[in-house]
């Protein structure tokens, strides 16, 4: 009941510790560099086993997000992000792929 109306509370002192506690955390992390890499090797191990686990059925999500988008509307939304540079995207990607084209058959002929 207690640990309760102080969280209700505007100003509460539990809040403030964990606040404080979070703060001297994060700070302590900034200067140490061996705790960050061992932080980073650790969440890295810990998200390759995830996937690894549970890998089928982020697939199975992914595929269903994909699935589900509009593709005029992703276009459009590619379009925007990427602006003029989609134009160069384009014309390289149509370049690239003619000249490779002609290689390839120069090269079997």
């Amino acid at each position: 009941m207690r640990i309760g109306a102080d969280l209700d509370a505007e100003h509460s002192l539990l809040r403030e510790h964990i606040a404080s506690a979070l703060v001297f955390l994060g700070k302590g992390l900034l200067e140490d560099p061996a705790v960050q890499h061992k932080l980073n090797a650790w969440w890295l191990n810990a998200v390759h086993q995830i996937v690894l686990r549970y890998r089928h059925q982020i697939s199975g999500l992914i595929t269903e997000v994909v699935k589900s988008w509009d593709a005029e509307e992703v276009s459009r939304k590619v379009e925007l992000e990427i602006g003029k540079d989609l134009q160069y995207i384009r014309i390289n990607g149509t370049l690239v792929g003619g000249t490779v084209g002609h290689a390839v058959i120069l090269v079997t002929r």
